[in-house]
């Protein structure tokens, strides 16, 4: 098949993982297309893939579907993108809310029937009946469920999920799944009654993860390719997959569950096998990219590359074999995992431990063999790889420093040359959600310098705006002289943090966060609590959200605490 030159072709991915949104970007780069990015979290190591033309924002749509609409459309106008392919679901809603005012550009979205029968894992179920495919017993929950209830009719352990990972409502959240396996876990995951009816409760099935991953046109399977998972988390994630033949019982289920929902794209149709009885159960489909897909295009199936020639070029691709037994490997995941399991052999003994690095490692060499792969590694383009592999080191660095006693002498020492470089004209105090520790300390902070030509405002990372703060909070704040009755949350834009002469941050989770939007700087931020010379943790100051009045207590207690240094440090500076 002769393909048309691609070189003066622009696309647009949407997303920001080093494993559905990397392949893709790599997978329509080597086509020969521009490709350009619209990426949420700026620190990504996707990002350094050689393949990205340019990398864009967008606004946060929780706080404005028009504004984040309108960026877009500019975007796509002076792209003039020939494909928009969005890689999450955090993308693919908000552009199915909008579909008719991007009717002019083409973009990868499930059609409307595969959209709605499998992006409610309720009318998942319906679907997978009325076509003969076995799910596991489950219903919607209800408001007069409980705990024992369920443990009756389904047994442990069981299942509770939310029928909808994602909403267009809540973009910056993804509903969790419980493994239950006690009448207590079960009381501590359902839901309130008003919303129960948002959930599923299912009986758990024993097996192992597959996945058929597949392309259809209009309802029919070109191309199937199927994975297994060699280890799975207890979140059910999987850091580590083989490459299977299909499965002909796996493959009749996709193809049925394809041609009923008239599928028009791709989907990876998630099940749990048992592979001694041979038995399965639908678990889910999601009709968009998948996280194992690196392992799909390293085993000979291209399934971007197919999917842009299908709808850009009308192209229907003949099937063709892949490997099996590739493997591939997510490291952060499996480093994460790896570690998890280190320490609990630690804890059987020495010599397990020391069994369990050895044999780990070993599997490591298996990139050697060429029969394995990295998520995030290419040949042809490596520095991926490298910046996943970087943040690792620094993330376990980190994790040794604070460990010891220079680390919290570094960081107080750190804070206080901050303070002390310039008298800041303005401090933006930042936390998380902002209602709860920022607004207390731009308040305790405004009191503090009150004398000085000072503006203090505190903002939230999360796009969430508007909220009071708790109930809790406030009377925790009375009780230290500080009203915090009319406070509302508002969300830091660009533009108030590079105004900003000094932020002023709690914890970790406060600068990954601001390392994710692109506006971390080292010389103009600091940790509040890290101005405490006795300070632990380098100065983390503990959210305490959902906490107790005394969590409150203690958390504006060391609040109060490190603005006193605050202001000790600058009293001998000119006003």
């Amino acid at each position: 098949m002769q393909h048309p030159d691609l070189s003066d072709r622009r696309v647009l991915v949407m997303g920001d993982d080093v494993r559905s949104f990397l392949s893709v970007v790599r997978s329509l780069g080597r086509l020969g297309l521009q490709v350009d990015v619209v990426a949420e979290d700026q620190s990504s190591p996707a990002l350094k893939s050689r393949y990205i033309a340019k990398a864009l924002r967008l606004p946060p749509y929780a706080l404005g579907s028009e504004a984040w609409a309108e960026t877009l459309q500019s975007h796509m106008k002076t792209g003039k993108y020939t494909l928009v392919v969005p890689c999450d679901d955090r993308t693919i809603l908000p552009l199915l809310h909008h579909r008719e005012e991007f009717a002019q550009t083409r973009i990868a979205l499930p059609n409307d029937d595969a959209y709605d029968a499998f992006y409610d894992k309720l009318e998942t179920r319906h679907l997978a009946a009325s076509v003969g495919v076995p799910t596991a017993p489950g219903r919607a929950l209800t408001p007069g469920d409980s705990a024992e209830t369920l443990a009756v009719e389904f047994g442990l352990p069981l299942v509770i999920k939310p029928r909808r990972s994602y909403t267009v409502e809540t973009l910056s959240s993804r509903g969790r799944v419980h493994i239950c396996q006690t009448t207590s876990d079960i009381d501590k995951a359902l839901p309130d009654e008003s919303i129960s009816g948002e959930f599923l409760v299912e009986g758990f099935f024993v097996g192992s993860g597959a996945g058929v991953s597949v392309l259809a046109h209009r309802g029919e399977v070109l191309q199937a390719f199927q994975h297994a998972r060699l280890r799975e988390s207890s979140s059910g994630g999987s850091s580590y997959r083989i490459s299977q033949a299909c499965s002909p019982r796996l493959l009749e289920a996709a193809q049925k569950l394809a041609a009923a929902a008239a599928l028009h794209g791709v989907a990876m149709v998630e099940f749990r096998h048992d592979r001694s009885t041979g038995d399965f159960i639908l678990i889910e489909v999601n009709a968009r990219f998948w996280g194992s897909l690196p392992l799909a295009i390293a085993s000979g199936v291209d399934f971007p590359a197919l999917l842009y020639r299908m709808l850009v070029d009308d192209q229907v691709p003949e099937k063709s074999d892949y490997q099996i037994g590739m493997r591939a490997r997510a490291i952060s995941a499996d480093v994460t995992e790896a570690a998890e399991a280190f320490s609990r052999k630690r804890r059987e003994s020495f010599g397990a431990a020391l069994l369990y690095v050895t044999n780990a490692g070993l599997g490591w060499l298996r990139l050697l063999s060429g029969r394995e792969v990295h998520d995030s590694f290419a040949w042809d383009d490596p520095a991926p790889w490298w910046a996943e592999v970087a943040t690792l080191i620094k993330q376990a660095g980190s994790k040794l420093w604070r460990k010891t006693p220079l680390a919290d002498k570094s960081a107080h020492s750190h804070a206080a040359r901050t303070v002390r470089r310039s008298m800041p004209k303005t401090i933006l105090v930042l936390c998380q959600g902002n209602i709860c520790r920022s607004p207390y300390a731009a308040k305790r902070l405004e009191q503090a310098l009150y004398r000085r030509d000072v503006a203090v405002v505190s903002a939230g990372l999360m796009d969430r705006v508007d909220r009071p703060s708790p109930a809790v909070a406030q009377q925790a704040a009375s009780s230290h002289g500080i009203d915090l009755s009319d406070h509302r949350s508002r969300y830091a834009d660009d533009g108030l943090i590079e105004e900003s002469d000094l932020v002023v941050l709690f914890d970790a989770i406060n600068e990954a966060g601001l390392k994710a939007r692109g506006a971390w700087e080292h010389d103009k931020a600091l940790r509040l609590g890290a101005l405490i010379p006795d300070a632990s943790d380098q100065g983390t100051i503990e959210d305490p959200i959902n906490g107790t009045p005394e969590d409150f207590d203690a958390c504006y207690d060391r609040i109060d605490q490190a603005v006193e240094h605050f202001t000790a440090l600058i009293e001998d500076k000119p006003q």
